[in-house]
């Protein structure tokens, strides 16, 4: 499952959180046939694109169900066996069974109510919010070699927020791009999805084009190094295709 944004002032094609490190969209309600996109009222994003992936999973733990927990707390699935983390595309999924249905584990206020970290080793952990929401909680992995990968940036303390720039340079068609940013937090979060602790996110990227990509990392010790990959999927093969849906917001939402 991919979600993209794209702003015509500033952040171009991002993955829909902007540089205050708040999410501009998310998606929730997904069914065999139909999945919704949540916007805030704000003038970011110009454009939404949702896409679907059909691959099999080489990892499922299933639905995994939570009770009301009056703090935040970590749920560690087994994984039974190593992966190739290079290759490795983590999928974690929300159940809300009163209102959000399958979501993307980031609420209609746009806070982040679940994060995995603390991948590769015989476990991953999911740190879940407290109260009510998500009722469950699922975790996959998709493996495909990437067309890019970065390889892991060591970032350094740093006082304020920072950019980063990355040069892929893989030419072709940005739509048939699949991006995927992870974070690495040497003292306790291990590998992550550069959301912390306190569900806040600390990087994201933005600025996609065939040639460059642009990281934007928050100030802090955390995360201590981001990596970058992209895929390039081949619209023109079945058996790689996707799902792609774009929507210009202001034509398609009241």
């Amino acid at each position: 499952m991919s979600l993209e944004c794209t702003d015509f002032s500033e952040l171009g094609v991002y993955d829909c959180t902007n540089h205050q490190f708040n999410a501009n969209a998310h998606w929730f309600g997904l069914t065999d046939s139909t999945i919704t996109v949540w916007v805030p009222g704000s003038g970011l994003p110009d454009y939404i694109r949702v896409r679907i992936y059909t691959k099999p999973t080489l990892y499922n733990s299933g639905w995994h169900p939570i009770n009301i927990r009056p703090d935040p707390i970590p749920i560690s699935f087994p994984l039974g066996r190593k992966f190739n983390l290079d290759n490795l595309v983590v999928q974690l999924d929300c159940r809300d069974d009163t209102e959000l249905g399958t979501y993307d584990c980031t609420n209609q206020n746009f806070n982040i109510d679940a994060h995995w970290f603390d991948l590769g080793g015989s476990d991953i952990k999911v740190y879940v919010e407290k109260g009510s929401r998500p009722d469950a909680v699922r975790v996959r992995f998709l493996s495909e070699i990437p067309a890019y990968n970065s390889g892991w940036h060591t970032i350094g303390i740093r006082p304020d927020d920072i950019v980063i720039p990355f040069t892929h340079n893989l030419g072709g068609n940005i739509n048939e791009y699949i991006v995927k940013l992870d974070c690495r937090d040497d003292t306790e979060l291990g590998s992550y999805d550069c959301t912390n602790q306190f569900f806040n996110k600390g990087a994201h990227w933005y600025g996609l084009t065939n040639m460059n990509i642009n990281l934007f990392v928050s100030g802090g010790s955390i995360p201590d190094d981001v990596r970058v990959r992209i895929w390039q999927q081949d619209l023109s093969i079945p058996e790689k295709s996707y799902l792609p849906v774009i929507f210009n917001i202001f034509a398609c939402v009241p």
